[in-house]
Order: structure tokens, then sequence, then C-alpha cells
């Protein structure tokens, strides 16, 4: 069996510690990745609500708009349809 000397021993132990370095210094570029897709993430999340919220709101006020639009016409065609009918009174009363 091949005789172990002190400097091998030291040179394979300086080689593990540099080889965590390398994966220690490589893990916190991942955490940090990781860390900044799970914020775009969030923000991202954020926006859709945003959005769906603004988009929620302008269908409504779209839609109460035409309601309202088409509750005016049909109000002035009944009442059209009615002051041509014999014998109309005033709705007022």
């Amino acid at each position: 069996m091949a005789d172990v000397s002190l400097e091998l021993l030291q040179t394979m132990v300086q080689r593990v510690l540099d080889d965590q370095d390398k994966q220690r210094r490589e893990l916190n570029a991942i955490r940090s990745v990781l860390l900044d897709v799970v914020e775009q993430g969030r923000r991202t999340e954020r926006r859709i609500t945003e959005v769906k919220d603004d988009v929620e709101l302008m269908v409504k006020s779209e839609m109460m708009g035409r309601l309202g639009y088409f509750e005016t016409r049909m109000e002035a065609r009944i009442e059209a349809l009615a002051s041509s009918l014999p014998g109309h009174s005033d709705p007022e009363r």
C-alpha cells in the first residue's frame, strides 16, 4: 500500500474546501434567482388582480350605461305609443 503523506492529505482537504466554497457560491446565486422569481410572480399576481378589477368595473359600467340608454329609449317609445292612443290622459296622474 502506498504511503500517505501529510502533503497529500493537505492537498486533498484543500480541494474539498475549494469545492465546498464553489458550491456555496453557486447555491447563493441560485437562491437569489429563486427569490427574484418568487417576487416577480407576486408582482404579476398583483397586476393580474388589478387588471381583473379594472376590467370588471369597465364591463359593469358599460352594461349599466347601455341598460340606462335602453330604458330611456323604451320609456320614450312607450310614451309615444301611449300618446298616439285615443283617449290618452296625462301619465302623471
